[in-house]
């Protein structure tokens, strides 16, 4: 593959032969996935109401669970274990579970 996005040949979390991640959809091109998840994650993030820091980790498993649920297939002990490394300072495995599960740069969102 030309556009290696997750680093390896071959992401196991992708479809063979492409960097769409496997999803509940049955997406197989980058942009209608892009697309169908961003309109997905508009109308999933009305549902979320705000809560003020600190997040407790029952927060962050519905917050992710309400945006990706009819998405993906998620493993929310991924995205848990990484919001936990990023809390002790460590953003590393954040940054990179982002970046692979949501297919776009931590660094390109507009908090």
């Amino acid at each position: 593959m030309s556009n290696d996005k997750y680093g390896s040949d071959q992401a196991p979390d992708c479809y063979p032969g492409t960097d769409v991640l496997v999803n509940l959809l049955d997406l197989r091109n980058a942009e209608d996935l892009d697309e169908a998840e961003r309109y997905i994650n508009e109308v999933a993030s009305a549902r979320l109401e705000f809560i003020p820091p600190p997040y407790s980790l029952a927060t962050l498993k519905r917050v992710h669970r309400t945006l990706f649920e009819a998405i993906y297939p998620c493993d929310q002990d991924e995205w848990i274990k990484a919001c936990i490394h990023s809390y002790h300072g460590d953003d590393d495995l954040l940054v990179d579970v982002f970046n692979r599960c949501i297919g776009i740069s931590i660094a390109d969102v507009d908090i």
